[in-house]
């Protein structure tokens, strides 16, 4: 059985259409009432929100056993749930290996001063060594 595609229904697939190509997410709010909202934004809530704004969460889903759908609304809730948890894991490996990086960039940028004091110091020395046989060598073909 199809949906009869009345003028309003078309509309209403337009707005989606339009507003998904804008980046943005439509979603029912109260009962005849539609909400957009901007896709990036929207997925910065925790799972629970998502599931809850698209009417989607697993109790709900088990209300309705009579509807075919509902087993794939359950699944599409768990799968929401396992991207989002999976996204928070990948967020904290992220900031461990970020927060690793520092530390090793911070250790060589610390061993760079302290060759670069050494390599400094030889310098000194050589140039040192270097003045001072200058000078006796001054000295022996004055004296």
């Amino acid at each position: 059985m199809t949906a009869k595609h009345t003028p309003e229904i078309e509309q209403l697939r337009d707005k989606i259409l339009k507003e998904r190509d804008a980046g943005n997410i439509v979603f029912g709010g109260l009962p005849g009432d539609l909400m957009t909202a901007s896709l990036d934004d929207f997925i910065k809530q925790p799972a629970d929100g998502i599931l809850y704004d698209l009417n989607r969460l697993e109790e709900i889903s088990l209300t309705f056993l009579g509807d075919p759908k509902w087993v794939n609304d359950f699944a599409v809730a768990l799968t929401i749930r396992k991207i989002m948890a999976e996204n928070e894991r990948l967020r904290a490996v992220n900031a461990e290996l970020v927060s690793e990086l520092t530390n090793i960039v911070n250790i060589d940028m610390t061993l760079m001063r302290e060759d670069w004091r050494e390599d400094a110091d030889r310098q000194f020395r050589l140039w040192a060594q270097n003045r001072a046989r200058a000078a006796l060598e001054n000295a022996k073909a004055k004296g």
